[in-house]
């Protein structure tokens, strides 16, 4: 199905311009001919150089006043701010700032006329929809991307949202970044012989499926995944990695039970601290939570956005590894 485009909006405000899939977006969308507005904290304030066609405010999710003024004469929104999946934070944490801080950002867009809201959610989110594996991060973005489609379905906003599988490119977070720099600098044990299939994306290909759901008719009321369109085995990608960065492989591999016990043992550590109120982000990351993302495939369909918005992932995470690589050790 060919897309049906609608003209150019001329001024888009992303929120989370700082994080890692925000600064590639906005460089994304400069290059592209949009204007850019970014919402930022104040302790924020300096992460953009002064651009052509680029303007700053300061402001606050949970600050109504902020959030109308960053809202005032822009056609539409991408929404990447909140609290990460990786961060030690708590339910009611979480809510306030991924669920409620949405609904306030989007209160503002309805009342200065902003035309399409774009939200940035998660696959964690359609998890959730279907209570398989159910996180709090993937609850709270449900709910929000729940709320959206609400105000989409009573004619007050364009809702579009979009669901990134894990995000690979330089700059990125979470555990495949991890086991990089590890493996780097020879501190990762060797991982068992993991025929797990999971799916990714490149930031770069999620900047373009953002820029597709903001100019895109047929977007209006529709959620997306978005993937690659590959299927990444785990023990293929750390065999990549070790090429990548001159190791040699190990000749062992670590038996699964003990792989499994250790990733216990660490869970059960944060989870004594947390009585205490002792939250460690990086015990959350190497928690069951991982174990099992190491162990259970975890892929999605992206075809919905190639077919309706002719949606063309142009890199794979082998492809961009080199440069990741060297964007970690720089």
């Amino acid at each position: 199905m060919t897309s049906k485009n609608s003209s150019l909006a001329t001024k888009v405000l992303v929120t989370g311009a700082t994080g890692f899939i925000g600064g590639h977006l906005c460089d994304h969308l400069l290059a592209s001919g949009f204007s850019v507005r970014t919402l930022v904290k104040e302790e924020s304030s300096k992460a953009f150089k002064p651009c052509r066609n680029l303007e700053q405010y300061i402001g606050d999710l949970l600050d109504k006043d902020s959030l109308f003024k960053a809202c005032e004469n822009v056609d539409s929104i991408v929404h990447l701010a909140g609290l990460a999946h990786a961060s030690a934070s708590t339910w009611e944490q979480l809510y306030q700032t991924n669920v409620f801080g949405t609904e306030l950002l989007l209160a503002a867009a309805i009342k200065c006329k902003v035309k399409r809201f774009v939200f940035m959610s998660s696959s964690l989110a359609a998890a959730a929809s279907e209570r398989a594996a159910a996180t709090a991060y993937g609850r709270a973005k449900l709910a929000a991307e729940e709320y959206i489609m609400s105000q989409h379905n009573e004619g007050n906003i364009e809702g579009v949202v979009l669901r990134p599988v894990n995000v690979y490119g330089c700059g990125m977070q979470g555990n495949i970044a991890s086991l990089i720099s590890m493996i780097s600098r020879r501190l990762a044990p060797p991982l068992p012989h993991l025929k797990t299939l999971i799916s990714l994306i490149g930031v770069e290909d999620v900047c373009e499926a953002t820029r597709l759901a903001i100019i895109s008719g047929n977007a209006c009321g529709k959620i997306y995944n978005l993937t690659d369109g590959v299927q990444y085995m785990i023990s293929d990608i750390e065999t990549a990695i070790y090429r990548q960065v001159g190791r040699k492989e190990p000749t062992w591999r670590t038996p699964r039970l003990l792989f499994y016990f250790s990733f216990t043992i660490i869970e059960n550590i944060g989870n004594f601290l947390s009585l205490f109120g002792l939250r460690f982000a990086f015990l959350g990351r190497l928690g069951m939570r991982t174990y099992n993302n190491l162990v259970e495939d975890s892929l999605f369909a992206g075809d919905k956005i190639k077919e309706e918005l002719d949606f063309s992932p142009e890199t794979t995470f082998y492809h961009s590894l080199p440069k990741i690589v060297e964007n970690l050790n720089s």
